[in-house]
């Protein structure tokens, strides 16, 4: 257990408590209730505590679920294990973006495995949780890979930095002040170099993100070979060329925009 408190009080049953200290092993198998305040004195103070992570130090952690309610949820990845791709997941290497300082495309590749450390854009296929399990016996890194673009993050307690983007409900989100985001854990957040940039005719991606005034609002498809989708229908049969919100016909298959 990590926290960034001075201490943390457990008690076990009634009139019985024990005072942990950061850095202390804590033994869980007797304690039934764990409670957290401040001591400086300001009475009815509330403690918004998120995102407890709890670990037997003998065990290394094998796999991670991540919960979800729909399909077609998008969120970042990144492990601190290899693993496998799960069964009702995608998962996408960022592979490029077509200009670094007015962005409106970001271009993924799918990927048949994670590496330990690297971090991803996944996409879920039905509203089940998504598990990550761990492949191999290599033991599980403390820290993230280092990276130019898409950045893990195995802690969430660094803010993200101005420019950078998140993403969030499908969407990325340009950080535009110092204090405004912070990236949870295991999860990556965007920041766009000149070494990520890709020509139009050098595009090889599955699928490409909207990047324009910073929000990502339609993922498009594209053929393996990398040449965009150009012909959209709608329910109606009716050629579409500027696709909005809504369901169309793309190669035969139906797409949410």
């Amino acid at each position: 257990l990590i926290l960034t408190l001075s201490e943390l009080k457990i008690t076990g049953t009634p009139g019985e408590s024990d005072t942990w200290a950061k850095g202390d092993a804590l033994d869980l198998e007797n304690v039934n209730l764990i409670f957290i305040r401040t001591d400086n004195g300001t009475a009815n103070q509330v403690i918004d505590v998120k995102d407890f992570y709890f670990a037997n130090a003998g065990t290394p952690i094998v796999s991670l679920i991540r919960e979800n309610t729909t399909a077609d949820k998008y969120g970042t990845i990144c492990l601190p294990f290899a693993a496998s791709v799960p069964s009702n997941a995608t998962v996408y290497d960022v592979v490029g973006v077509n200009s670094k300082d007015a962005p409106s495309e970001l271009y993924l590749q799918s990927v048949d495995a994670l590496e330990a450390g690297k971090a991803y854009v996944f996409q879920s296929s039905d509203a089940e949780d998504i598990t990550f399990t761990k492949t191999g016996t290599e033991d599980n890194l403390i820290s993230p890979a280092a990276a130019d673009n898409l950045i893990g993050q195995f802690s969430g307690s660094a803010y993200v930095p101005i420019d950078s983007y998140i993403l969030s409900g499908n969407q990325w989100k340009k950080v535009v002040s110092a204090s405004s985001n912070i990236v949870k854990n295991y999860r990556a957040y965007l920041t766009l170099t000149e070494s990520l940039v890709v020509p139009a005719s050098d595009v090889r991606a599955d699928v490409i993100m909207d990047l324009s005034d910073g929000t990502a609002t339609d993922i498009q498809t594209v053929h393996g070979e990398g040449v965009m989708v150009k012909d959209y229908y709608d329910m109606s049969g009716r050629r579409v060329m500027k696709p909005t919100k809504g369901v169309y016909i793309v190669n035969g298959k139906k797409i949410l925009f």
